[in-house]
């Protein structure tokens, strides 16, 4: 934490994972670790992407597990899933299937290019 010089304080820390949507906090790993519970996830990392009324919503992108299909019942199935165990405010607002997801040299998701992509070119899926 910071404070300007007119006295204001700026919250600094996890800058690169934390974001803001329709006035909401949201950390990643949080919806990330819900997604994961489900039985057709293998992967999944959350990241903010541009919205024209909340700034920025929350987009998770998703590797599926083994003889699961990435298809829009699964999106929704998912998106029903992330629904019943997060409030209202950091709902997931879209899902893009990937075949993979781009990893850093010690095996970390590379959220900082999935953030900078903004897609990896993918079919959206949004709530009905």
């Amino acid at each position: 934490m910071t404070q300007d010089e007119t006295g204001a304080l700026c919250y600094a820390g996890r800058s690169d994972d934390m974001f803001q949507s329709f006035d909401h906090r949201i950390a990643p790993l949080e919806l990330e670790a819900v997604l994961l519970r489900h039985p057709a996830v293998k992967q999944a990392a959350v990241v903010p992407v541009p919205d024209p009324i909340g700034m920025w919503i929350p987009k998770a992108f998703i590797t599926t597990a083994p003889g699961r299909e990435a298809t829009r019942a699964t999106a929704l199935q998912l998106l029903s899933h992330a629904e019943r165990d997060l409030p209202e405010e950091k709902s997931i607002r879209v899902i893009e299937f990937a075949e993979e997801l781009p990893m850093t040299a010690s095996g970390k998701i590379q959220r900082s290019a999935l953030r900078a992509a903004r897609t990896l070119g993918g079919e959206e899926f949004r709530p009905a």
